[in-house]
């Protein structure tokens, strides 16, 4: 004989259902002709032939209470009993993220310092009673009776907030009668009250193309945790890092190399997820959090090469593209940005951003006139650091310092008004050594870009003549 009760007493035939669900039995033999079942007193109950072999009938609307039933063999009189007692129904949730599903033989969890419900439902409030036993990290021990709320005719609801780890047994007790006498029914929820699993400051980045590293902390340690890396063009799912303890007090960190998945590197303009599941040990609930991101916010460049400086009149320093691995010159300088900083050497240790806006770009590098400093006849520190427009603030590592002294002239306004037009006027004199001071500029960089482009052709002949 079986049952749809969700609960046994180990070694008996004594099972529980919750008060208010249907009770459904079925009784099998080899004949099914000569099958009935019994109710408590003795009666044949209704039942349903389900097949050749097996008879069922579902119990509805009983109260709280033991029922035994019986299956007969009409025949030989042979019989098989089983008995269910019927228990307040009870329940638990929490309004942040409704009801727990997480019932590992009767136990469940709720979170620290967040308010938990539980209910109890049965034929009649003014029988129900919640109480609760419970046991603190001391493991010392504390039985109360709760103050409980009346939800509707059949229900109370008793809250809780707990602020340390606990364990708690909620026991909902309720009256039960029968043809003989007046008894108690109870039914219990184990409840684990510990920290929720939750990230804080979960971030990642990008570096070398290839390596891809997450970082986050917790307040808590006794969480594991494991991430999977997706790309959304792609259906396959991937583990980074798997079952990682959990550290408070430095960032926990888990890097990946995209070479694990077959690949050399990865490429912008792509859109990927990272899933970070964390589960809290003691009581083994688990929480995922998603976070999709596109591939140009992660990726931290690398400059290539150092900052160089290139004397005339107007003094300069340039730097070179990274590689940001597209054939498009113009889309590469439409996704780079570029920031130079200054300090003056003798009075000031900290670093300070030039204005850009006076920086110019061409299909190889970038170029900066010093005399956009601000403050003439001094000696300076530059340096230059690069990103992805897309990047926010994941700027590259700071190229090399290099040490300028600027000149003592004002910086040339040729773009500014001529104030006269005639031959030989101030104005026109000064936007004529301009000119002449840019010529001598950009005839510089095209001779440093010949010879660039002649090393690396060198480079690249001296590596194919080697394979």
């Amino acid at each position: 004989m079986t049952t749809n009760t969700h609960r046994r007493y180990a070694d008996t035939e004594q099972y529980v259902k919750s008060y208010g669900d249907d009770i459904l039995l079925q009784c099998s033999l080899e004949d099914a002709t000569n099958l009935v079942i019994l109710d408590d007193n003795g009666q044949p109950l209704q039942t349903s032939c389900i097949n050749a072999t097996t008879v069922q009938v579902k119990a509805s609307n009983l109260n709280l209470g033991p029922y035994k039933y019986t299956c007969e063999n009409g025949q030989t009189g042979c019989n098989h009993s089983v008995t269910v007692r019927v228990v307040p129904a009870m329940s638990i949730a929490s309004p942040s993220f409704g009801k727990l599903d997480i019932d590992v033989n009767d136990l469940y969890f709720a979170p620290l310092e967040e308010d938990h419900e539980v209910f109890c439902t049965g034929p009649d409030t003014l029988s129900l009673f919640i109480d609760m036993d419970e046991w603190d990290e001391y493991n010392e021990r504390k039985t109360d009776r709760q103050v409980q709320t009346v939800i509707n005719s059949s229900t109370v609801m008793y809250r809780a907030r707990v602020d340390r780890t606990k364990f708690r047994i909620y026991t909902c007790s309720g009256e039960a009668t029968t043809k003989d006498e007046t008894y108690t029914v109870d039914d219990q929820l184990k409840v684990i009250v510990s920290y929720y699993p939750k990230s804080h400051n979960f971030r990642c980045l990008i570096s070398d193309w290839s390596v891809l590293e997450c970082y986050w902390q917790y307040s808590y340690s006794g969480f594991k945790y494991s991430l999977f890396y997706k790309d959304l063009e792609d259906e396959s799912e991937t583990p980074m890092c798997l079952d990682m303890p959990g550290e408070i007090i430095k960032h926990n960190t888990c890097k990946w190399n995209i070479k694990h998945k077959g690949q050399n590197r990865f490429v912008i303009n792509r859109n990927l997820s990272i899933v970070l599941e964390t589960c809290n040990i003691l009581t083994r609930y688990c929480k995922n959090e998603t976070f999709i991101y596109k591939t140009n916010s992660l990726i931290k460049l690398n400059l290539n090469g150092d900052l160089h400086f290139v004397g005339g009149h107007d003094d300069v320093v340039y730097w070179f593209h990274p590689d940001v691995s597209v054939t498009s010159v113009s889309f590469k300088c439409e996704i780079c940005k570029y920031r130079v900083e200054y300090r003056l050497t003798a009075t000031s240790t900290a670093w300070r951003p030039a204005d850009m806006s006076t920086a110019r770009c061409n299909h190889i590098d970038c170029f900066f006139e010093l005399k956009y400093l601000p403050y003439p006849d001094n000696e300076y520190e530059l340096r230059v650091s690069a990103r992805l427009i897309e990047a926010g603030d994941l700027w590259s590592e700071p190229s090399n310092i290099l040490t300028v002294h600027t000149d003592k002239k004002a910086a040339c306004a040729c773009e500014a008004p001529l104030t006269a037009d005639t031959t030989g006027s101030p104005a026109t004199a000064r936007c004529d050594a301009c000119t002449l001071r840019e010529s001598i500029i950009k005839e510089n960089l095209a001779l440093i870009h010949k010879i660039n482009a002649i090393k690396k052709k060198l480079a690249t002949t001296i590596e194919i003549s080697h394979y």
